[in-house]
């Protein structure tokens, strides 16, 4: 009996709850990313990088012709409380996310846009003027909390830069 005791108690503590760590936190999630492939045929690089925070996740998207768009997918976990997109590009004419068939536009010259598009410098600090050209620095959208609230799986992406290289 002591030993069927002794081995509940060594073996409880790795029966939680799927999705949760150690400390009780929700699990880091996991995403698949899918950069779409141009109709033109360009090969020009294009990606679209994750890098999870401990409240965040941000992606990093860069493409060298310009014009593009992805799809990410949250494979696992849940949605952290901040989701931004960085744009690495020249100039930013637009951008879009699509969430559960809600389509939510932005453009830079409009800072009450859905996605509130910021031109930041490298350290994150905001930059005067319309676009980077030979700044360092990107656009940065934030994606609205609500719009990610419920069962939001998907999130669509889609940018155009005024700017080829």
């Amino acid at each position: 009996m002591r030993f069927l005791t002794l081995t509940i108690f060594v073996l409880l503590p790795g029966c939680q709850l799927p999705g949760t760590l150690d400390s009780g936190r929700p699990a880091l999630p996991r995403f698949e990313v899918k950069v779409h492939k141009p109709k033109n045929g360009h090969d020009l690089p294009r990606e679209i990088r994750t890098t999870l925070a401990e409240d965040a996740v941000i992606f990093d998207v860069t493409d060298r012709f310009g014009i593009g768009s992805g799809t990410i997918r949250l494979a696992e976990g849940i949605w952290p409380a901040k989701v931004l997109v960085r744009y690495h590009l020249g100039g930013l004419e637009g951008v879009s996310a699509t969430i559960g068939g809600k389509l939510l536009l932005d453009f830079r010259g409009d800072p009450r846009g859905a996605l509130g598009v910021r031109m930041l410098d490298k350290k994150g600090r905001p930059l005067e003027g319309k676009y980077l050209l030979k700044k360092e620095g990107y656009y940065e959208a934030r994606i609205p909390r609500a719009a990610l609230a419920g069962d939001a799986r998907e999130l669509k992406l889609t940018w155009v830069d005024f700017y080829r290289r």
